[in-house]
């Protein structure tokens, strides 16, 4: 059976257009940029991991607003499995 989360979805959809950090530094960013990338590098058939958009994901992911993307309550849901 499923629930519907109790957590409020308020901060609304990220606008995939938008190009501003939100939570990661300037070199926080390349860090993760060049770690991505070395995961996923680009070749002749695909875009790396950052020209697909991971690096902003994870900023975005990360980003105050965002905390409905968060489990609230993980002591409640691991007593549920064990």
């Amino acid at each position: 059976m499923t629930k519907r989360a109790h957590w409020d979805n308020s901060a609304g959809p990220i606008d995939p257009a938008a190009t501003n950090r939100l939570f990661l530094t300037e070199h926080e960013w390349a860090t993760v940029k060049a770690a991505v990338d070395r995961i996923i590098p680009a070749d002749d058939l695909t875009p790396s991991a950052s020209d697909a958009g991971v690096v902003m994901y994870i900023d975005r992911y990360l980003s105050p607003g965002l905390e409905y993307i968060y489990a609230t309550d993980l002591a409640d849901c691991l007593a549920k499995l064990g």
